[in-house]
């Protein structure tokens, strides 16, 4: 991902730029949140469990801006949709 007025050897990664939109939004006081998708696994003594969260398909922001609902998803220029994000 390059960002905007820079050229192509300053490239920034996926995390930079979702930290960069995340912090504009608050700083603009717009209402947003991050929408983690993914999984963890939980050790508890002698049991693991394994517990997924998020909706695979969904949007890395959602932000609601003068009454509609916004969804931005973050892809550095290796990346790519899943078939969950058609």
């Amino acid at each position: 991902m390059v960002a905007a007025g820079h050229n192509n050897s300053q490239t920034l990664k996926e995390a930079d730029v979702l930290r960069t939109i995340l912090d504009y939004l608050r700083v603009h006081r717009v209402f947003h949140w991050r929408n983690n998708v993914g999984g963890v696994k939980w050790v508890r003594e002698s049991k693991s469990r394994f517990v997924r969260f998020g909706t695979p398909g969904s949007p890395d922001i959602f932000v609601v801006h003068r009454g509609q609902c916004i969804g931005i998803e973050v892809k550095s220029p290796e990346g790519k949709q899943r078939a969950e994000q058609v």
